[in-house]
């Protein structure tokens, strides 16, 4: 991560949903901030 940050990349990475039609509700966290492992959605089936 250090390297590519290095190079001037940003290390956002999109999530897309491209089935949300198939649950009822997808909620995203409310933090703005995030480390590896933290959740990131919740999925209502």
């Amino acid at each position: 991560m250090a390297f590519i940050e290095g190079k001037g990349y940003c290390l956002e990475t999109p999530v897309l949903i491209t089935n949300s039609d198939d649950y009822l509700e997808v909620v995203e966290t409310a933090a703005e901030h995030v480390a590896q492992g933290d959740v990131l959605l919740k999925v209502l089936k």
